[in-house]
């Protein structure tokens, strides 16, 4: 039997096709966290890092590690590294 809440979470879940959909030209994205796997979503966005019609360009990935992965999977050994820039975060225990 399904609660309440996890019905809103499956009402609210999207593909990673459509979630691939929706990035607009410049967005920063900041795939996965801790606990969490973006590599669908990111395997959807790499094929549209060109110009022209549906494509999208000035992406910034803003990942929590370095995901060494991440760029094979993005980039698929073209040159779209024009398209993206990957940033990486360093997070300090204080």
């Amino acid at each position: 039997m399904i609660t309440p809440i996890q019905q809103k979470i499956r009402d609210k879940t999207i593909t990673a096709l459509k979630w691939s959909a929706m990035v607009k030209d410049g967005d920063w994205i900041l795939p996965g966290t801790v606990g969490g796997d973006s590599t669908a979503c990111v395997e959807e966005l790499g094929p549209r890092l060109d110009e022209g019609p549906g494509q999208v360009k000035g992406i910034e990935l803003w990942p929590q590690v370095r995901p060494v992965p991440m760029y094979n999977i993005l980039l698929q050994g073209e040159d779209k590294y024009k398209y993206l820039t990957l940033q990486t975060q360093v997070l300090y225990n204080i």
